[in-house]
């Protein structure tokens, strides 16, 4: 399935959804995007919902209390957008996506101030650094590689981890760089395995990444742990056959993931660092994150829609009903 790639998390498989169902979109009863507004009346950003009436004491507003994600905006394609943890101030970060050239995969710095995305084109990707405060947008990081991306900043905001695939040989492998996107450094070229998705300990010595090799029989994809400066891998082999998108719990004990759900469909799940038995929290979400003080988390539905949950995945309720979102980060 082309949704199945190695680089699993790509927004790329919803734009052949956008492209190719667009005309039944149309019927949808749900809201749907707003019409493409013309370039020169566009300031960033852009405020797509009001902001709240004040303090809402049901609603889960925390420290970082924005949302990041991959979503629809004023442009016929998904944007990078922000939005509060209760649905309201919903905010447009990125404009002038095209098919030839995309936003995609936005993480937040530790501080909320800064937002590392792959800008994706026919070339492959490079990694961009957009400054909130003006819009400043900080160089490229193609490194020489053929494809990059799926940025996650360090606890500290002094590095970035991300996936780089060099043209020969053409295995995905994870990478660390600085903010500057100067120079980078491949932490598993010794591991004859496509390797993506990664994600920080909260002390920022550890890596967690989606680790798919072949095991003789069929390719499997499960989680796996390294230090920040490669080495030995610990893999956690009940996260398998196709685990993606994982995120350390702000307490270091536990890890969120997306993976298959006995029966069919996917769902999300937590494991121990430690290893052991998941626990199916949503069946039928994905891409996970969650808030940084660990009490919450925000997914994307069955439905291609934003949601928030209590930490247990209780309690979930919509916050964007837009129908195409993806990737989000808290």
């Amino acid at each position: 399935m082309l949704c199945r790639h190695p680089l699993s998390r790509l927004p790329f498989c919803l734009l052949v959804i956008l492209l190719t169902v667009g005309a039944a979109a149309a019927h949808d009863a749900t809201p749907t995007p707003r019409a493409p507004v013309p370039a020169n009346e566009i300031r960033l950003p852009v405020v797509l919902s009001p902001a709240p009436p004040g303090d809402l004491p049901d609603a889960p507003i925390v420290y970082g209390d924005k949302i990041l994600y991959w979503g629809p905006g004023t442009t016929p394609l998904p944007e990078i957008v922000t939005i509060r943890p209760d649905g309201t101030g919903k905010t447009q970060r990125t404009f002038g996506g095209t098919v030839a050239q995309y936003a995609t995969q936005p993480a937040w710095s530790p501080d909320h101030e800064r937002i590392a995305y792959n800008l994706f084109d026919r070339f492959g990707g490079r990694l961009t650094i957009i400054e909130l405060n003006g819009d400043a947008r900080r160089g490229d990081g193609p490194f020489g590689l053929a494809w990059l991306g799926d940025a996650a900043w360090s606890p500290d905001g002094q590095r970035l981890a991300f996936v780089g695939v060099e043209p020969d040989p053409d295995d995905p492998d994870i990478w660390i760089t600085t903010p500057a996107l100067v120079e980078a450094t491949n932490l598993t070229p010794y591991l004859s395995s496509n390797d993506s998705d990664p994600a920080w300990s909260p002390d920022g010595a550890r890596i967690v990444f989606r680790h798919e090799y072949h095991n003789g029989i069929s390719l499997r994809a499960e989680l796996a742990i390294m230090s920040d400066s490669g080495g030995d891998i610990i893999p956690l082999p009940s996260t398998g056959p196709d685990a993606s998108a994982p995120d350390w719990s702000p307490d270091g004990a536990t890890i969120l993931y997306t993976g298959d759900v006995a029966g069919g469909g996917r769902g999300l799940f937590t494991v121990p660092v430690g290893g052991g038995a998941p626990t199916l929290l949503l069946p039928g979400a994905t891409d996970g994150a969650w808030s940084p003080d660990g009490r919450y988390l925000v997914f994307v539905g069955a439905d291609g829609r934003l949601y928030v949950a209590h930490a247990d995945g209780g309690g979930a309720f919509l916050i964007d009903p837009s129908p195409y979102t993806a990737t989000p980060d808290w």
